[in-house]
């Protein structure tokens, strides 16, 4: 019986499905040339080529079969074939649904403040496709906070996606705001805000915890220290009772007589989340940081000792810093790791995006592999610096 060859994939058609890949999401020829190391003219050529081959139709609609389109992003993303194969063999170990990854260009590892800046917008110019992409598949969606979501949600601004969801999608912050912000931007607040109107293209205002501090001082939590045992007890209280706070983390409502809330808090119903991560903070300058160090009285040094990175503000604890870090994780007023794991762990059974991380540099290997291990994450958004990072740090 005759066996029928498979046909050759020709590298050309690959160079010209990326070429596709990437003018679909309004990028220009200039950025395309960058991001796959050609020039302008050879850029031009791939996509007539695509043209012609039906792949990309001149009102820019993809036309790529789904391993297409995987071929053309992993001509985009070299390497990432490896991490993908230990996530999956990782996995396999656990017993587990493995990690998603999706890796984008931010044009080099520079680390001082501008050069990271422009990686920053680079990367987010690329993936902020691929995030509402993935919204799409959502419901309730947690958004945490900081300068790299910040980018994505611009980039998401200028691309203008063409998808609206059927049903709006229900954007809820997860932290609130530093006592002395000024990047009011960055935070969690307004990043919901700026989602709901990209995304639902409403104007009406989403849930907001702009009067919720991120963080409660140490100095006040203290014994002997400003507030008694029973005053401490009522200042958390006051915070669990700020309308935004109560209907997305619950808590007791305060009255004549204390009661818990029959309404489910909107963390619990949470099926999807966007985050960043933080680590290396002997080299951060971020504003969170820099508050959270002054209310705790630790230095840059001493959080680097204690935790290898945090998620929405909570500290990942080092070896013998858990129960040290544990303390001071007590007084974040907003999500916690049980809350991330939660959903992390109910997407993967209920096919919803979960949790979506998103993060650049090898300096952040550390922190997203433990947030990979630990359960906490079921799709990365990342750089091909970072995708190298985690590749060698992981085992297989």
């Amino acid at each position: 019986m005759a066996h029928r060859k498979r046909a050759r994939i020709d590298d050309r058609d690959t160079e010209a499905q990326a070429v596709a890949w990437l003018v679909s999401r309004g990028h220009t020829q200039q950025d395309i040339a960058k991001s796959l190391g050609l020039s302008q003219a050879a850029v031009s050529r791939l996509k007539d080529r695509a043209v012609e081959k039906k792949w990309l139709e001149t009102t820019t609609t993809l036309n790529l079969s789904a391993e297409e389109c995987k071929r053309a992003k992993e001509r985009l993303a070299p390497g990432s074939a490896k991490l993908l194969a230990k996530l999956e063999g990782l996995a396999r170990g656990t017993n587990s649904k493995p990690v998603g990854v999706r890796v984008f260009d931010s044009g080099g590892d520079a680390t001082d403040p501008e050069g990271h800046d422009k990686r920053l917008r680079r990367f987010a110019g690329l993936a902020a496709g691929d995030l509402a992409e993935l919204l799409y598949g959502a419901r309730t969606v947690g958004v945490t906070w900081g300068k790299t979501l910040n980018h994505l949600v611009e980039a998401l601004k200028s691309s203008r996606p063409e998808w609206r969801p059927v049903n709006p999608l229900r954007f809820v912050p997860l932290s609130g705001v530093l006592l002395n912000d000024p990047y009011i931007r960055f935070s969690s607040t307004s990043l919901v805000a700026r989602l709901h109107g990209i995304l639902n293209g409403r104007q009406d205002p989403p849930l907001s915890l702009a009067a919720v501090p991120a963080r409660i001082p140490a100095k006040f939590y203290t014994t002997g220290q400003l507030l008694t045992d029973e005053q401490q007890s009522a200042l958390r209280l006051y915070v669990t009772n700020i309308p935004g706070h109560h209907r997305i983390f619950g808590g007791t409502v305060a009255g004549a007589k204390s009661r818990k809330s029959s309404e489910k808090p909107l963390v619990e119903l949470m099926d999807s989340m966007v985050t960043s991560v933080g680590g290396d903070y002997s080299r951060s300058a971020d504003p969170w940081r820099e508050e959270m160090l002054h209310s705790e009285n630790l230095t840059k040094h001493d959080l680097d000792q204690l935790a290898l990175g945090d998620i929405n503000g909570v500290f990942l604890p080092r070896p013998d810093a858990a129960r040290e870090l544990a303390d001071i994780n007590t007084r974040c007023t907003g999500a916690t790791l049980d809350h991330i794991r939660r959903c992390a762990r109910d997407a993967a059974a209920n096919s919803r995006p979960g949790v979506i991380l998103t993060a650049i540099g090898k300096g952040k290997a550390e922190v997203v592999e433990r947030c990979i291990r630990e359960g906490l994450v079921n799709q990365l958004l990342i750089d091909h610096d970072l995708s190298q990072a985690l590749a060698d740090r992981l085992p297989g």
